[in-house]
């Protein structure tokens, strides 16, 4: 859990230095808006290219299900929801 934590905290820490870098440059020249364009395309373009020099590794269990709808879960049922047995089949009495 440690790792998250770091990759969360360099993610905050990026995104802050960037909008304070990025709002101090942004009215320092004529041009400043076309020039900060210009450097968020090549900071994206070096993290493709950085990206394609991770290495691939095999699944560690490729026979993994993933439920990709994490709502609905075998035998929870939502409040209010309930089962055939369990619901009323005639007028109250």
């Amino acid at each position: 859990m440690v790792t998250g934590g770091l990759v969360e905290m360099g993610t905050f820490v990026a995104i802050l230095i960037g909008t304070i870098i990025g709002s101090a440059a942004l009215g320092s020249t004529e041009h400043s808006a076309m020039l900060l364009a210009v450097c968020c395309v090549t900071v994206a373009l070096i993290g493709r290219v950085a990206s394609g020099f991770v290495p691939k590794t095999a699944a560690l269990q490729p026979d993994l299900k993933i439920n990709w709808n994490p709502s609905v879960r075998p035998g929870v049922t939502s409040p209010g929801v309930t089962s055939r047995s369990h619901a009323r089949t005639g007028p109250c009495s």
